[in-house]
């Protein structure tokens, strides 16, 4: 079995590679959650404050309709440059890219769904996100999904868990 943990940061995207529970390869390009807010921040001339409540809105629905189509204009410039480092970083990490291969993807509640949805445009996941497993805010930090999975609940099974606390204390 094979597993590509994508961990956004702040500063940073961490991989980890694992093939039958055993860590293959890592590493890291630098880009991460804040890429993403800076980015917005600036476009928008917004204070980091302000952009969090725009996400918010955005995520939840809310947000006015123009105000929506320009995030989304936005992030379409944040997603080409992220998922092109995204590539190059699984290709040096994992070899030459497979299709389907199960992403537990890892961040903040507050810009973890925009993430996902880059992540799930790659080939990785083969575009699925039908068999998602989630931990919305986990400790009120993180917020994991684990793509191509499914369990008869919407929790994380325990071995999974275990693995997961081990490698991020």
């Amino acid at each position: 079995r094979k597993l590509l943990v994508v961990s956004i940061g702040g500063e940073v995207t961490e991989l980890l590679y694992l093939e039958n529970g055993i860590l293959m390869n890592s590493g890291t390009f630098p880009s991460g959650r804040n890429f993403l807010l800076h980015t917005l921040g600036n476009e928008l001339k917004q204070n980091a404050l302000e952009v969090f409540s725009l996400l918010n809105l955005c995520n939840s629905g809310r947000a006015h309709a123009g105000i929506a189509r320009r995030i989304e204009s936005i992030m379409g410039i944040v997603e080409d440059a992220w998922r092109t480092k995204l590539r190059k970083a699984v290709r040096e990490i994992v070899g030459p890219a497979e299709r389907d291969i199960p992403v537990l993807t890892v961040g903040a509640p507050d810009t973890l769904p925009w993430f996902k949805n880059m992540i799930n445009r790659e080939h990785l996941t083969n575009g699925s996100k039908a068999e998602a497993i989630h931990a919305n805010e986990w400790k009120n930090l993180i917020t994991a999904d684990f793509f191509k999975r499914s369990t008869l609940k919407a929790t994380i099974p325990l071995n999974i868990l275990a693995d997961f606390l081990y490698m991020y204390g």
